[in-house]
């Protein structure tokens, strides 16, 4: 008697099997990554270039200081940094201290080349 795996049906339904469970494993993995990832939103201010140290940090202190609203630290060479934009993290944040920060940006708006959201 012929085994289950051992015909050409058998082992044509075994690979399919094999790849969908491997395609079902990926899955989960990039569905339990994502869900478990929390709230990683950020507000990316690029500012009009040349723009100055003084320029960077008056953005930091007059927006940064708002509730639920974090400075997200600089990364990289200090002599480049001011060629980069300033981010502020909206972890935790509500609808409200959002919109604080982004009437607080255009307050700014003559230091301001744009505004991004990530996450």
């Amino acid at each position: 008697m012929q085994q289950w795996w051992q015909g050409r049906k058998g082992r044509n339904r075994l690979i399919i099997l094999g790849f969908g469970l491997i395609v079902l494993g990926f899955m989960i993995f990039n569905a339990t990554g994502l869900l478990t990832a929390g709230d990683t939103r950020e507000l990316v201010v690029s500012l009009k270039l040349p723009a100055t140290d003084a320029q960077r940090a008056e953005l930091k202190q007059h927006c940064g200081t708002l509730p639920g609203v974090t400075v997200v630290p600089d990364k990289g060479d200090p002599a480049k940094q001011k060629n980069l934009p300033v981010r502020f993290s909206l972890r935790g944040s509500t609808f409200k201290q959002e919109v604080a920060l982004n009437s607080c940006v255009e307050d700014l708006s003559r230091l301001v080349e744009s505004v991004d959201t990530n996450g």
